[in-house]
């Protein structure tokens, strides 16, 4: 009653009573999957000299999504063994694509990777094709030495979320 008589009546209160359910089916198991693909780059294609290049290209991954899965995702791609790459290589730089995503409409069409971002990551919206394959479209190259010290192949990851 004071906080009415000192406001001079401007007071207003609410109550709300509402109640309410939302189906949510709570999906189970794998929504994609990813596997090596066959014909990889061949990397022990740029040994001997020449020490810098065009990088081999070639297919990554397969990713597989299953089809009662309908939402967006997002595919992601690490260079895992980045410590070993960096005693063999000046630069490494890789065209990444992959097929069915939102990039591969854009302009450039793939994505960088490189030994100084060590990931790039690629959207694939609903609906979406049920396999996508992810390649390496180009790039280049320059390493240390025509000996490098330490292996000059480097390893993916590959990662997939839901977005």
């Amino acid at each position: 009653m004071l906080a009415l008589t000192l406001s001079g009546g401007a007071y207003v209160y609410t109550y709300t009573i509402a109640t309410g359910t939302i189906g949510i089916t709570e999906p189970t198991g794998d929504i994609a999957t990813w596997e090596e693909a066959p014909g990889q780059p061949d990397w022990n294609s740029i040994l001997p000299p020449p020490s810098r290049g065009d990088v081999p290209t070639g297919d990554l991954f397969i990713v597989t999504v299953l089809p009662a899965y309908t939402g967006d995702l997002v595919v992601k791609v690490h260079i895992v063994n980045t410590a070993a790459l960096v005693k063999a290589y000046q630069y490494l730089n890789m065209k990444l694509y992959l097929e069915g995503s939102v990039e591969a409409t854009e302009t450039p069409n793939y994505r960088l990777l490189t030994l100084q971002n060590g990931k790039v990551a690629f959207n694939l919206e609903a609906p979406h094709d049920p396999t996508h394959t992810l390649s390496v479209i180009g790039g280049g190259y320059s390493l240390i030495s025509a000996d490098p010290p330490a292996s000059i192949t480097p390893e993916f990851y590959c990662e997939i979320t839901q977005r």
